[in-house]
């Protein structure tokens, strides 16, 4: 592996690629208004040409180091006059860097300097037993960010990748410009926490499972229902997760104790017994846990852009984020700026193609990044 100055990726010599019911959202006041790997090498670009995520003479992929931990991150440079116009995508809870290529490739097309990474724990970063918090991943963006020399950032947080992208403007804002939350980061009451919990439940079933065939694993997602239409992307996220076993069987890479610890650190766990047992055994410390956790967002001072899923996952309620905390959003943040999707649930606004949702993520970083012109 080459490291490359600019970025600290270490990148490889020759790179090879690799209507439903809609929730009671109308009651919220809106305010104004990787990629699928390319089995060819694209030829180089050409002058004016926006640059692709297909594009392998300007993407770059490899592992950074970040302290005990090797992240793997890509990152598309972008026009020479943008070098101040900076991206960093941040997915969820089990997805991956590539669940991201709808939002990475708006950006990239924009010519914005765009960055994403896979979570410790995930894809193909390092995946160490312990030492899983939204805080230490805070710590793994500010050494990632170092390393690759970004700054005026716009982070874009999916899910949990929004809580980490809030914590990350709280502790270092001087490093970020805005914060685009794609449902996530709102302020949950107890209640909310739970129903959200049975959704993460559903999500890391599929972990620590054996499968016969990567074949066998989409067949078996498909049939969760979670995701109602299936594209060559929906394909690539999943099986870039998988990772093989002896005896030619799969497994998805993410270690189910990974989730348990970062919801752990916030006084909650996956398991319905043991949320039981803090609360009757260790009562204060679960309540100092969660306390500590919540996000101080009256302290964000950088433009907000929440982008709200309206479709419920796998019952009506089960909103990752309710109108009641999206009301609350509203009166800590006052530069929040909210657009609701009623079409599409948590999953499916990052991965269903989408106009306007394009159309706003790249209104909210222009107007951003007007300001470092």
């Amino acid at each position: 592996m080459a490291a490359s100055k600019k970025t600290g990726i270490q990148t490889k010599a020759a790179q090879k690629s690799k209507k439903p019911q809609k929730s009671s959202a109308s009651s919220v006041k809106r305010k104004t208004s990787a990629p699928a790997k390319s089995k060819k090498p694209i030829s180089k670009k050409k002058p004016g040409r926006k640059p692709s995520p297909k594009d392998l003479n300007a993407f770059r992929e490899g592992t950074v180091r970040v302290g005990d931990v090797r992240l793997h991150a890509a990152i598309w440079p972008g026009f020479k006059k943008n070098k101040k116009r900076n991206i960093v995508c941040i997915h969820g809870t089990t997805g991956n860097y590539v669940s991201l290529s709808r939002i990475t490739e708006t950006f990239v097309e924009q010519g914005y300097t765009t960055l994403a990474y896979d979570l410790r724990g995930r894809g193909r970063s390092d995946k160490p037993e312990t030492g899983y918090s939204q805080e230490i991943h805070v710590e793994d963006l500010q050494r990632l960010l170092s390393e690759t020399r970004m700054q005026n950032v716009v982070l874009v947080g999916h899910s949990l990748g929004a809580y980490i992208a809030f914590r990350f403007a709280l502790k270092y804002p001087e490093k970020v410009s805005g914060i685009i939350a794609i449902d996530g980061g709102a302020p949950l009451n107890l209640w909310q926490k739970l129903r959200a919990l049975t959704l993460v439940q559903k999500s890391v079933r599929r972990l620590g499972r054996s499968y016969t065939s990567p074949n066998q694993y989409l067949a078996e997602i498909q049939k969760t229902g979670i995701i109602r239409k299936f594209s060559p992307l929906v394909e690539n996220f999943l099986l870039y997760e998988l990772e093989a076993l002896p005896g030619g069987k799969f497994k998805v890479g993410m270690p189910a104790s990974a989730a348990e610890q970062e919801i752990a650190a916030m006084g909650g766990s996956l398991s319905w017994w043991r949320i039981l047992k803090n609360f009757i055994f260790s009562a204060k410390i679960t309540r100092e846990k969660m306390k500590a956790a919540r996000l101080k967002l009256e302290d964000i001072k950088v433009p907000v852009l929440l982008l709200k899923a309206g479709t419920h996952n796998f019952s009506r309620g089960d909103d990752v984020v309710p109108v009641s905390a999206v009301k609350k959003m509203q009166e800590r943040i006052t530069s929040l700026q909210i657009e609701i999707f009623e079409e599409y649930n948590h999953y499916e606004i990052i991965i269903e193609p989408d106009m306007r949702r394009n159309r706003l993520l790249n209104s909210f970083a222009f107007n951003i990044f007007q300001n470092y012109d």
